[in-house]
Formats: C-alpha cells, structure tokens, sequence
C-alpha cells in the first residue's frame, strides 16, 4: 500500500496504526482499504515474534557469557584486574 495515501477520509491526518479499525485522531471507522489484511496482520505478527525470539535469544547468550567470565574470575581485555 503506499502510505502517502494512507489518510483519515474525515480528518485528514496521517493513518499512524493500520491495525486499528478507528482513526486515532477523530475516532472515525477507516475505510476496509486503509487496514491490514489478514495477511499483512499475519505476516506483521510473524515478524515481531522472530524478532523478540532472536532478542530473546541474544540475551540469553550475553548472561551465559557474563556467568562464564564470572565464573572464571574474568577481567577487562588488556589485563586492567578489574572484574567485569
């Protein structure tokens, strides 16, 4: 959809969330053309939850390594003693 179109027809604002069924400025219905499709809802939502699962993920991995270097008694690179 090209989003220079993608205007309340009442108020004439910018449609900022196309998920949302009312305009966010003026509460008016949007018109069927300006929402996602289920499709687009679908492949929206698929997205965010890869992309919560790789920050899950990176997470997960930055506290592994953060125990190990404890674990280790790790300190900074270039040997400064402190611990990290």
């Amino acid at each position: 959809m090209n989003t220079e179109n993608n205007v309340c027809p009442s108020c004439s604002r910018r449609v900022i969330n196309r998920r949302l069924p009312q305009c966010e400025f003026c509460g008016t219905d949007l018109p069927h053309d300006l929402l996602m499709s289920p499709q687009e809802l679908e492949e929206a939502d698929a997205r965010a939850r890869a992309k919560e699962r790789e920050e899950r993920q990176r997470r997960s991995a930055e506290r592994a390594a953060r125990e190990a270097r404890r674990r280790r008694g790790g300190t900074l690179p270039g040997g400064g003693g402190f611990p990290i």
